[in-house]
């Protein structure tokens, strides 16, 4: 999608579409996280933090898709 930046006072804006907020879960008032990713230029916003900003984006997609399933025997490792 592509957005235009817009001058806001003193700062500059960034409009997101109603679908990117609803799919995102994020509303009007709500704190997110602002992040560019260095090693691919990336812009990133999201409402965590993000533990693989600067991380490839195929690791980072591995990586998340090995938490999902594997989430149980992770929370169990981390309690023993």
């Amino acid at each position: 999608m592509l957005q235009k930046v817009i001058k806001v006072g003193n700062s500059v804006a960034i409009t997101l579409p109603k679908d990117f907020l609803n799919n995102a879960k994020i509303k009007a008032g709500d704190s997110v996280h602002v992040d560019v990713d260095k090693s691919t230029d990336v812009m990133v916003v999201s409402t965590k933090e993000n533990p693989l900003m600067g991380v490839s984006p195929d690791i980072a997609h591995w990586t998340a898709k090995f938490i999902k399933n594997n989430l149980q025997a992770l929370r169990e490792l981390a309690n023993k």
